[in-house]
């Protein structure tokens, strides 16, 4: 082999390495790991050992933050009970699509229509014939359905509730703060992780307080990342 030839190879060598250094550096600088999933998310993750509610602002693009806590609870073997609504379920959907087929992560829409999945009322009994790629859509109207659910996940599994914002503005607190505070009671008693969040610019400081008030664990997503404050 020529001298030309092994120049060439050392300096393409040269030229991969800087790449994979400037990405590595890339994901310090921005709290992720080299799988993508931010550092904060994970010690935010362990640092939940029952409940936690995380603060986001509108502009602070929460939906990463919860794929890469969902992401955190399967790489953890966890079972996921994702809660979303419209149109953030399908992104969801589409990002989770492989651990939705096996059953690992289940995702649920929750929806301002007076439409509920009947087969879903029966979960899990009839799990097994449910399609693998649905989305189970339940009306913010029937959250019974949906503590059916929860009540039928497994202790070690995790919740992960996203809208509860947008079930405060459909529902209303006292209804909305009666179910949380009976899942969170729940979860609590069996086992399972619950991770909730709020958006910090919607709602007064008193209704705030009274939600961070039946979660163990607060944290706060701003633009240079989560901060856990509790």
């Amino acid at each position: 082999m020529s001298v030309e030839a092994v120049l060439k190879i050392f300096f393409g060598f040269l030229i991969i390495l800087s790449a994979v250094v400037i990405y590595l550096r890339a994901c310090g600088a921005f709290g992720l790991g080299a799988g993508g999933v931010s550092k904060q998310a994970k010690r935010f993750s362990d640092r939940v050992l029952t409940t936690g509610l995380v603060r986001y602002k509108a502009t602070s693009r929460f939906e990463n933050m919860v794929q890469d806590i969902t992401d955190t609870m399967l790489s953890r073997g966890r079972t996921v009970l994702l809660i979303s609504s419209p149109p953030r379920a399908a992104a969801y959907q589409n990002r989770f699509s492989q651990h939705h087929k096996t059953g690992s992560l289940i995702l649920v829409k929750l929806s301002a229509s007076s439409r509920t999945d009947r087969f879903y009322l029966s979960w899990p009994a009839e799990k097994s014939e449910a399609p693998s790629d649905r989305v189970a859509e339940i009306s913010v109207d029937w959250l019974e359905y949906l503590s059916e659910i929860i009540e039928g996940l497994t202790p070690g599994s995790t919740v992960v509730f996203e809208p509860l914002t947008d079930l405060i503005l459909m529902n209303g607190f006292e209804k909305t703060f009666k179910f949380i505070k009976k899942t969170v009671d729940y979860c609590v008693s069996r086992d399972i992780k619950m991770i909730s969040f709020i958006n910090d610019e919607a709602h007064d400081e008193s209704v705030k307080a009274s939600f961070e008030g039946l979660f163990t664990n607060i944290a706060s997503l701003g633009p240079d990342g989560i901060e856990i404050i509790k």
